[in-house]
Order: C-alpha cells, then structure tokens, then sequence
C-alpha cells in the first residue's frame, strides 16, 4: 500500500482520483483540506496497485534465513 498526496484545485482533485483508479485499488480517501494561504487543497489516497500492474514477486533468501518479499511493478 502507498499514500498518496495529491495537491490541486478543488474541482481537479475528484478527476485525479479517478485517473488513480486506472491502474490502482483506492483503498481510502482523505477529505480534501485547504493549504494554508493557498488556493489548492489537499487531499490524501491510500492505494495499491491493480494486480494486472504487477509483474512478479520476487522472494529473497538473506544469510539469517529471514524472508524477504519484494513487489516489482510494470513501467
């Protein structure tokens, strides 16, 4: 999962949330809060990308024998 910090208009923001929705699972959404002193607002996304994004898992065996699980993405 990431979050993500979008900064634009208020009547841009539902458009970019929508854009996210193209190659990601939106997991929650912020409400949009005003920048101090600034006509652009604020809004927070917490995502994953859509599986059809992901290319492979790759896992990782360290010397310890801990297990590491390391997600690649599609460019």
């Amino acid at each position: 999962m990431v979050k993500i910090r979008l900064t634009a208009l208020p009547d841009e923001l539902p458009q970019e949330i929508e854009r996210l929705k193209e190659n990601h699972i939106i997991l929650d959404v912020s409400k949009p809060e005003r920048n101090r002193g600034s006509i652009y607002y604020r809004q927070y996304v917490d995502a994953e990308p859509k599986e059809s994004q992901v290319s492979h898992i790759q896992t990782l065996q360290p010397a310890d024998d801990e297990v590491f699980y390391s997600t690649f993405l599609d460019e």
